[in-house]
Parts: C-alpha cells; sequence; structure tokens
C-alpha cells in the first residue's frame, strides 16, 4: 500500500473537461514524474477505475450531476482511508465543505483553481503523503 519508491498516484475527477486537462497540465509540470496522474470527468468512470485501482491523492468536484463529491469522498476513504482528497468547489455552501471535512477531506480549492493555492495544496498532500509512506515503511521493517 506505501511502497516508498513507487510514484504518488493522484486522481482528478471533475465534470469540466477543461479544468481536468488544466489540472492534470498544472499538476504534471510542477510535480514531473514523481507522480502518475489519472483524470475523469464523470464518477461512473472514476467508481469503475477506483474497483481494481487506488489512488494517493484524489480531486474532485463537489457539485456533480450524476454523484456529488461527498458521495465520492466516503467511497474514496471505505476503499482506501489513506487517500488523501481535496475537494473543488465554485459554488457551494458552508454546509458541504463543514460535511466534508467532517467525512475526511484533507483541504478545498474554490473554483476558478488558481495555480499557485493549486501548488500549494497538492504539494502539502504531496508531502503528507510521503511522511505516511516513510512511517508505515519503518513500521513494517521494525515488525
Amino acid at each position: 500500500m506505501f511502497a516508498t519508491g513507487h510514484p504518488i498516484r493522484i486522481a482528478v475527477l471533475d465534470d469540466d473537461p477543461t479544468l481536468v486537462r488544466l489540472i492534470r497540465k498544472l499538476l504534471g509540470y510542477a510535480l514531473g514524474d514523481s507522480v502518475q496522474i489519472e483524470t475523469f470527468e464523470s464518477p461512473e468512470a472514476f467508481e469503475d477505475w477506483l474497483e481494481i485501482n487506488c489512488c494517493d491523492l484524489l480531486l474532485t468536484d463537489i457539485e456533480m450531476p450524476e454523484m456529488n463529491g461527498l458521495e465520492v469522498l466516503r467511497l474514496v476513504k471505505q476503499r482506501n482511508a489513506w487517500t488523501q482528497v481535496v475537494m473543488l468547489t465554485g459554488a457551494s455552501t458552508s454546509d458541504r465543505l463543514i460535511e466534508a471535512l467532517e467525512y475526511g477531506a484533507a483541504d478545498y480549492l474554490v473554483k476558478p483553481v488558481q495555480t499557485a493555492a493549486l501548488n500549494e495544496v497538492v504539494m502539502q498532500s504531496v508531502q503528507r503523503i510521503r511522511r505516511w509512506r516513510r512511517a508505515f515503511a519503518a513500521t513494517q521493517a521494525t515488525s
């Protein structure tokens, strides 16, 4: 689960294909080969992928027509509690954001997503993932 030498796997889920492409490009530029980026424009496609895959970091829209981001958040956390989830929001209420935090979201970004904010939040998540991987590896070495 926490192989320290493997690239960090990031999934991006939003029903706006332009935003999905933009985030992929920005993260690829900022993080290079240290990450593997998967993109999805529908919760159903992401759910199908999640049945046989896992991600370390998920960036997901809160408001989507088929399945909202809170449902996606719960699904991801059931599959892998270690996954960091960053919620993307353009028009959500404070109640939705509080609910996302209660379900385990690590952070959120307001749309339109600013490059500096995206990089900051993702880098914090990547650093957290790397710390968890090192800690997990250390406990396995002493077991």
